[in-house]
């Protein structure tokens, strides 16, 4: 049985097969990518075991730092979730570092203020760490 080396666990081995899959995957559809802020994956067979946001562009980036991902399993499902959730954005609860006695999530706080500007949500409640009692906001109680 071999055991990990600091070589075999420091290696960087895996950037060549990621950026092989970024050429065949990515690469030939960057121009239509310019300018897109998100991307939604919805692989296919195999491809439903790749971590897309592992993909290595040539400049050394990952997809991820290029993009905000999200994946589905099928199209269909993107259909059905698009005609459900219709007009399905009137309340949004998200908490970034609520106080759990856990250490803070780095950039928790930053992602809650994105996707309040993402829904369109001109409101967040922001408060320290250590208040415990709720606030209300726009008439909810929110801790």
């Amino acid at each position: 049985m071999e055991g990990i080396t600091l070589d075999r666990l420091f290696s960087k081995a895996y950037e060549r097969p990621l950026s092989d899959l970024y050429e065949i995957l990515i690469q030939p559809i960057e121009r239509e990518l310019s300018g897109k802020k998100r991307l939604v994956i919805v692989p296919h067979g195999m491809l439903h075991y790749l971590p897309f946001q592992a993909l290595l562009s040539k400049e050394g980036k990952y997809l991820i730092e290029s993009f905000g991902m999200s994946y589905l399993p099928s199209a269909t499902v993107l259909k059905y979730a698009r005609a459900k959730n219709k007009g399905n954005r009137v309340d949004l609860f998200a908490a970034g570092n609520p106080a759990t006695g856990l250490a803070p999530l780095p950039a928790a706080e930053l992602e809650v203020k994105e996707v309040s500007t993402i829904l369109r949500r001109s409101w967040f409640l922001q408060a320290s760490r250590q208040q415990r009692s709720p606030s209300r906001v726009k008439g909810r109680s929110m801790i």
